[in-house]
């Protein structure tokens, strides 16, 4: 009976204990999940993760859809498909992102955060020409000012501690490239405030479909065998390219020119066999008269000990036996793959948005130079960057103001648009249009000191204009009188 009484009693007391301590228990719960989830993600996939180079493989993969297994593209992260990525990588890494901050009609045009105004400029660019015009509030907004300090940028700016800005977002590009996905796991504190930035390795990554809606995505899976660790929606922002085939997987660009990489591989197989000696024998020797299978062997030794190898080219050899030396030579047709390595090359440069002109440090020209840099930044740096910014502020932002004022936009990549805006800038400056702090902040650069605010007229150029003219018309007025007393 007394048994019954203390078990009676633990149980009103934890029942007791619980209500009185359920948020604190509840606070420290979530926050031992997150220390311990933080712990695993690392380890939830070996430490070894260098796959090595496939060679060759069929297109097929663990997802249908995918093209290519996301591994197996990974391992082909060599020579130029690296390049390609690298050089994405670099670019898109290297592109300045800004944040702004929009007010509508009836809404307080006081930020929390330091800010900054745009030039009207600017202003028409965002509404008319950027990438977020599509957007009702930009359309709707009555001012627009840039943030300039803001957590989010600083989360940014140092993402972890073992990783910054430059290198997340170029291995994020990289991860695009490859298999068309990336993952940002985003923990965050009891109040739901990003802590920092993890970039998962993609190719560990799967996604869990809802059961009710077709476009629903119920959770996230990452990590290899049964080691998984579970994410929510919330917790992980999904950077992925376009994929008609599949409504949740992206598809990179190496995936969709897997063929063209395979050739290069076979083609570099084939070459290296070719140095190596295992291609084809460069010359056949026919003694003369009938030798015995041991003494064959013998000579084949002697032959590819005194000549074999690429450092041994030139030498001579004297010998006292009667033979024939028959050349093997290659037909042109064997070697018409030197121009198929140029069109698979330029195949996968091609699916990277790489003019071939930028691969080719041979063609030195300016003019080719210039127009390959301008296509590249216009079409395969600007939709790329574009895309970055577009999901950070549809997953990011919300986490710090559910507002919906703010939104991330790059800078724009193209090079003719600085260099017009500078010759535009220059211009209006000597002329007076604009003072040296407006024609900065359409830079997008800092303002300097109060005394840049006033227009710097040109008075030499105003007064000898007012000088000429009057010395023209004092001359034409004599002129007239000199006519008149003339004719009288």
């Amino acid at each position: 009976m007394s048994n019954k009484s203390n078990k009676s009693n633990k149980k009103a007391y934890r029942k007791e204990y619980y209500q009185k301590n359920k948020e604190k228990l509840k606070a420290y719960s979530k926050e031992r999940y997150a220390e311990l989830k933080a712990k695993n993600v690392n380890s939830a996939v070996n430490e070894n993760q260098n796959t090595p180079n496939a060679g060759f493989f069929t297109i097929t993969g663990d997802r249908a859809s995918s093209g290519v297994d996301s591994n197996n593209i990974l391992g082909q992260f060599v020579s130029w498909v690296y390049t390609c990525c690298t050089i994405n990588g670099n670019n898109v890494a290297s592109q300045n992102l800004r944040l702004y901050a929009t007010t509508s009609e009836g809404q307080d045009t006081k930020f929390l955060h330091k800010n900054r105004p745009i030039t009207k400029e600017f202003d028409n660019y965002i509404r008319n020409d950027s990438s977020v015009k599509s957007l009702a509030r930009i359309r709707k907004a009555e001012n627009i000012v840039e943030i300039i300090d803001h957590p989010a940028l600083d989360l940014l700016e140092q993402v972890n501690p073992n990783s910054n800005n430059f290198e997340s977002f170029e291995l994020t590009s990289i991860y695009l490239d490859m298999i068309g996905d990336s993952y940002w796991y985003i923990p965050t504190d009891k109040f739901g405030v990003p802590l920092s930035i993890d970039v998962l390795q993609s190719q560990h990554m799967k996604i869990v479909p809802g059961k009710t809606s077709a476009n629903k995505i119920k959770g996230y899976l990452y990590g290899k065998g049964r080691d998984l660790i579970k994410f929510n929606n919330k917790e992980i922002i999904h950077f992925k390219t376009p994929n008609p085939l599949d409504i949740y997987y992206g598809r990179g660009a190496a995936q969709s020119v897997i063929t063209s990489i395979n050739r290069l591989n076979s083609m570099d197989v084939s070459e290296q066999a070719r140095l190596d000696n295992m291609g084809r024998p460069d010359f056949v020797v026919n003694y003369k008269g009938k030798i015995d299978s041991q003494e064959i062997n013998k000579l084949e030794k002697m032959w590819n000990s005194t000549f074999g190898g690429v450092g041994k080219a030139g030498k001579i050899k004297v010998m006292d036996e009667d033979y024939n030396l028959q050349t093997l030579g290659f037909a042109p047709k064997d070697m018409e793959y030197l121009s198929g390595r140029v069109w698979s090359l330029k195949d996968i440069a091609a699916a990277f948005g790489i003019p071939y002109s930028i691969l080719d440090t041979s063609d030195t020209k300016k003019a080719t130079s210039e127009l390959a840099n301008y296509w590249y930044s216009k079409n395969a740096i600007l939709p790329r960057i574009t895309r970055l910014a577009e999901k950070l502020t549809e997953k990011l932002l919300p986490m710090y103001d559910d507002s919906r004022r703010m939104f991330f936009m790059y800078d724009s990549p193209i090079p003719e648009d600085r260099k017009s805006l500078m010759e535009e800038n220059t211009r209006y400056v000597q002329t007076g249009i604009i003072t040296v702090n407006e024609a900065r902040l359409r830079m997008g650069l800092e303002a300097l000191g109060e005394e840049y605010d006033i227009p710097s007229s040109n008075q030499t150029i105003t007064e000898d204009i007012n000088v000429d003219n009057s010395d023209n018309s004092d001359n034409s007025d004599n002129s007239d009188s000199e006519e008149n007393q003339e004719e009288e």
